[in-house]
């Protein structure tokens, strides 16, 4: 039977890491690099693992390199790899046991869902121990290769506490890799995120713009496109929201918020229209699946 590999890297998670290693309970090891925690994650960490590495790894703003620190010192056939505020659902060792029981694939998507919103979206996840499959990105980090298949399991994420205590971390990572690497390309459009966070319209049509330069990934072009239309009609630029809007909906005629936000920003004789074309979208290669909250303005 083929092992498997939880991966974590980790800093001040004593409020969540407990409930996340409940969850992964039948995985073969965990290893658990530590970036600096100053709180009792050691205590917890070994309550469920000797492959706990407080010491070895320096943090430099870098969760790629820190991803694939941890993979290093895996040593099972496949790793999972999993957030301290995230948990696997119930089963789902198994889930994924039976996938890569007698698979050629080498790398598997699992749906993440927000523990609150229930926003979701699909990320790479599970992966063979492979020194060719390694992680990128110094934020917003991805792996080197595309998955062709899900695995029908899912996590649950949720706002680690100890983002609290550097809440500007991917902001400032983020400004240094744009300034460091000006063709850089998905990381423009992260930054264009969060200074919508921060309500910096005009920062976030600057990015928009610069991502959409060079974007190529139609799921993420549409929602840049949507982005960028949400902050010039916060601009009171309208007729340039709708503009935008339009260019994603192009993307992907099934982006059902796309077309929800097309009629609320369309006037009344358009409206209805609009948003019987949002009940018929399956959002399909949607890249953020975003569920609609009652009596919440999607604006």
């Amino acid at each position: 039977m083929e092992k498997i590999s939880a991966s974590m890297i980790v800093r001040d998670e004593e409020k969540c890491l407990g409930k996340c290693l409940e969850s992964i309970k039948g995985v073969d090891e965990v290893v658990i690099v530590d970036t600096g925690s100053k709180d009792k994650t050691a205590n917890i960490a070994l309550k469920y693992t000797d492959k706990y590495f407080p010491d070895e790894y320096v943090w430099n703003d870098n969760f790629a390199e820190a991803r694939n620190f941890s993979i290093k010192k895996c040593k099972g056939d496949w790793i999972l790899t999993i957030d301290a505020d995230e948990t696997l659902e119930p089963n789902g060792v198994e889930k994924i046991r039976k996938a890569i029981a007698s698979t050629i694939e080498s790398c598997f998507y699992i749906k993440c869902v927000h523990e609150k919103s229930r926003w979701e979206h699909f990320q790479p996840r599970v992966y063979r121990n492979d020194p060719g499959i390694f992680w990128k990105g110094e934020i917003h980090n991805y792996l080197n290769t595309n998955p062709k298949e899900t695995i029908d399991t899912q996590i649950t994420f949720g706002y680690s506490p100890a983002h609290k205590n550097d809440p500007n971390r991917a902001l400032r990572i983020l400004k240094k890799v744009v300034k460091e690497r000006p063709d850089c390309i998905r990381e423009k459009f992260y930054l264009a995120r969060e200074f919508s966070y921060r309500l910096d319209w005009v920062s976030t049509v600057r990015w928009c713009r610069e991502y959409i330069k060079n974007g190529f990934w139609g799921p993420e072009r549409a929602e840049a496109f949507l982005l960028l239309a949400k902050a010039c009609w916060n601009l009171h630029k309208g007729e340039e929201a709708r503009d935008m809007c339009l260019q994603a909906i192009k993307i992907n005629a099934d982006f059902g918020e796309a077309l929800r936000f097309m009629g609320e920003i369309s006037g009344p004789n358009n409206k209805k229209k609009w948003l019987t074309y949002a009940e018929m979208a399956t959002d399909k290669n949607v890249l953020f699946r975003r569920v609609r909250q009652k009596g919440k303005n999607v604006l």
